[in-house]
């Protein structure tokens, strides 16, 4: 049994190119989500459809009021639907989106390229370690973009679709940051890992 379970979580060069197609689909399906379809909306003249976080108090009441060419649907949540949405709004709704497929096409190629360093047998070298190291910063880094994008996203919504803009709130979610915060720690402890394989495996070389 033991043997068994060890080959099955050993991985081969089937199960690197399983792991590399599965990486790349997932780049490709955020992209086509997240920009892709939304430029094709755009292309085609569709309305712009978006979530504004409201007051809690104040939600569902009927007491929003919207703007001309604004369409408001309380659903649980506040919808909007801008009918002739100018280019800026696409451009600004899209933001988020653009964020986020860059970041995930960044670390799915660090990751790979990280992979390929395994796969001949060089997993502590020098080039790896600083992979490592990017992958922590970008995930730093999509701390501060992804918010900032979202709030713009929500401060386009509220300004292009309420009369009253204060109806509005911006609400950030403390768990995306804790989750992020803790995979770059992690990531960047195993950089610091890397590393010091790195010196070790250096250090033999030498002796040899």
């Amino acid at each position: 049994m033991n043997a068994t379970l060890t080959k099955l979580l050993t991985f081969d060069r089937v199960d690197h190119w399983g792991v590399r197609i599965l990486v790349w689909l997932t780049v490709a399906g955020t992209a086509f989500v997240t920009v892709v379809r939304p430029l094709l909306h755009w292309a085609w003249g569709n309305p712009l459809v978006g979530e504004i976080n409201v007051d809690p108090a104040r939600a569902g009441a009927p007491s929003f009021e919207a703007r001309d060419g604004a369409t408001l649907t309380w659903s649980g949540e506040l919808w909007v639907e801008l009918a002739s949405p100018t280019a800026i709004d696409r451009l600004t709704a899209l933001a988020p989106g653009v964020v986020l497929t860059t970041v995930v096409a960044v670390l799915a190629h660090l990751v790979l390229a990280l992979m390929r360093g395994v796969e001949v047998g060089r997993p502590f070298s020098a080039t790896n370690v600083r992979r490592l190291r990017l992958i922590a910063a970008t995930l730093l880094g999509s701390m501060v973009l992804m918010p900032v994008t979202n709030a713009l996203r929500e401060a386009m919504y509220a300004s292009s679709a309420l009369v009253d803009v204060e109806d509005a709130m911006l609400i950030l979610s403390p768990l995306s940051f804790l989750t992020l915060g803790i995979a770059a720690l992690v990531v960047a402890a195993l950089a610091e890992a890397f590393s010091r394989g790195s010196r070790l495996e250096h250090d033999v070389d030498g002796l040899v």
